[in-house]
């Protein structure tokens, strides 16, 4: 009996050290933004608010759909925004507007009582998007800007092809997305 559990026990042991390492986990970042500096600055600061979204566009997860089956969202395993893209975003954006010049504060919180104008913006898509050898991003933004009396609610979209399907080429892709929206945004914040 002892020697059959003792066999017992030596295949349970070669067997859990026969398993391949769990692969380590990868994280990525955007790029830094290429700006295009504006005329004229709007005289108040803006206040940028964290972007909200809803479901797995939450989590820091890197999602992404296969061309051939655009109703599955999938999200990949070991590959992961160093920070929730919400946090990634806003980031993104506050550099964006502080390196155009579009206004005279860019702020993430109220520091005072001065009137500033507001964006809030709701993530809607943040995908790569995978066709065989072939890929590309997906980002859609619901910006919603507030500025003295004035309220705009507009939606923008960017698909920006990729070189590769190299999730290192999709973090460059998603910022250059980003850029294209930031451009269409600054139009309608003058």
């Amino acid at each position: 009996m002892k020697k059959i559990f003792l066999l017992m026990l030596l295949t349970g042991l070669a067997a859990c050290s026969s398993q391949p390492p769990v692969p380590a986990n990868r994280f990525y970042q955007l790029s830094a933004p290429n700006v295009k500096a504006v005329d004229s600055a709007q005289q108040q600061g803006l206040l940028v608010r964290r972007p909200t979204t809803s479901g797995i566009y939450n989590e820091r997860s890197i999602l992404y759909i296969n061309q051939n089956k655009p109703l599955a969202i999938k999200r990949y395993h070991y590959h992961l925004w160093a920070q929730p893209p919400s946090i990634l975003l806003r980031d993104y954006v506050v550099t964006y507007l502080r390196q155009a010049g579009a206004f005279s504060q860019v702020l993430t919180r109220r520091v005072s009582s001065a009137p500033v104008s507001e964006l809030n913006i709701y993530i809607k898509h943040f995908e790569h998007v995978l066709n065989g050898n072939k890929a590309k991003v997906i980002v859609e933004l619901e910006m919603d800007y507030r500025h003295g009396g004035r309220h705009q609610v507009k939606t923008f979209r960017a698909e920006a092809s990729a070189g590769d399907t190299s999730l290192h080429t999709a973090a460059k892709t998603f910022a250059r997305a980003l850029s294209q929206i930031m451009e269409s945004m600054l139009v309608i914040m003058k």
